[in-house]
């Protein structure tokens, strides 16, 4: 069972490159009452602890009131001020609100208090990639892998920085590693895919980005970053098909800005 905030096609800040790769990056993960949470908390000597609090803050986190999780979950560390994923849960909701120095506090809490959290790294250098600080949170991936090893969100994650910080081919290293747990996941072939795009590798790109469409036919970036492989390899008909389909998905999504730089590259397509 995940027990993170879901990164299933969401996106942490589309950006463009300077390359003209626009690379997606997952995001925070929430832990939810389980068995395996309640066996935690057995083990920790937390017994009797009342998941009603709970389930409220992740209601009230799902209703989009993280003032209100807060309240919630700061209620049931006060009644159990050793429950370590409480403090993650909050955290999140600390994020949600744009505080980021009380988020990165409470997640640094879990792992004093459990410091095989593999939830607390995880989720602590998202917040620290979120706010630029790369290495930091390139030090909590590797933290969170080290705990959990077969974590494809961990390492898609790292990938992730490392292409921000400029190394590709260690990105391509974590995108493959992610594959290798999980084969179906979209994200990671797309990410990869562009990586290969970086270190002008395109028709690796090609073909990750075409397996991403496949696994997710409706994946805006993907078929932003086929239609531009195809164009570098002068295949026109192929890269003006992807840029219009990526075009009228950007339109979808609100993003006018990206529909037309995609529909400005295909007129260049089409005056050659």
């Amino acid at each position: 069972m995940d027990l993170r905030k879901s990164l299933v096609f969401s996106l942490l800040g589309i950006g463009i490159l300077t390359t003209g790769i626009i690379l997606s990056y997952p995001t925070k993960r929430f832990l939810f009452f389980s068995s395996e949470t309640e066996g935690n908390l057995i083990s920790q000597g937390l017994v009797g602890v009342e998941s009603p609090l709970w389930e409220e803050g992740l209601r009230k986190t799902a209703q989009g009131d993280p003032k209100g999780a807060i309240q919630s979950f700061t209620e049931l560390i006060r009644l159990y001020p050793s429950f370590s994923d409480a403090y993650v849960n909050r955290g999140n909701a600390y994020a949600d609100e744009g505080k980021t120095d009380l988020a990165i506090a409470d997640y640094t809490q879990a792992v004093s208090i459990n410091p095989e959290n593999s939830d607390a790294y995880y989720n602590r250098g998202v917040t620290y990639a979120e706010y630029g600080r790369l290495k930091e949170a390139i030090a909590d991936f590797d933290e969170s892998i080290r705990i959990n090893p077969q974590d494809a969100s961990a390492y898609n994650n790292r990938g992730s920085i490392y292409s921000r910080l400029g190394q590709p081919q260690k990105a391509i290293d974590d995108y493959t590693a992610a594959l290798k747990i999980d084969p179906s996941d979209a994200q990671a072939y797309y990410n990869r895919g562009s990586n290969y795009g970086i270190i002008d590798n395109t028709q690796g790109a090609i073909e990750d980005l075409e397996q991403a469409i496949a696994l997710y036919p409706d994946y805006t970036e993907a078929h932003a970053n086929l239609g531009l492989a195809y164009a570098t390899l002068g295949q026109k008909e192929k890269a003006i098909q992807n840029l219009q389909k990526a075009s009228d998905l950007f339109k979808l999504l609100d993003n006018q800005a990206e529909a037309d730089r995609m529909n400005q590259k295909i007129r260049e397509l089409q005056s050659r």
